[in-house]
């Protein structure tokens, strides 16, 4: 009961499309999803430049662990919406995988 209350909490309140949540492609699956471009606390900004001049940024992903169905490592590429990221962490919590992602770009 419990689960379920909280799922349909999930859903109804954070994933919701008419709300936080739009539609993404993560590795070619089309899911229910919020992307976070604004600047994160642990990291200062999210958008800066490596010592060779290649633009980095720094994107949260918020998905349902249900959805995207395992929890991606460390290093793992992901593809979202077409761009190439490289997942620097992720944090889960009641079903929702937080993954934090990196984006270089020449």
């Amino acid at each position: 009961m419990f689960k379920t209350q909280v799922d349909n909490d999930i859903l109804l309140a954070f994933l919701n499309l008419d709300e936080f949540a739009e539609t993404n492609i993560i590795n070619g699956v089309s899911m229910v999803s919020i992307i976070d471009e604004s600047i994160n606390h642990e990291y200062k900004r999210t958008m800066q430049y490596d010592a060779d001049g290649v633009f980095i940024e720094t994107i949260s992903l918020f998905v349902k662990k249900s959805d995207l169905g395992y929890i991606p490592a460390i290093n793992e590429q992901m593809i979202i919406n077409k761009s190439r990221y490289y997942i620097i962490n992720v944090i889960e919590s009641m079903g929702i995988l937080e993954i934090k992602l990196r984006e270089y770009i020449a």
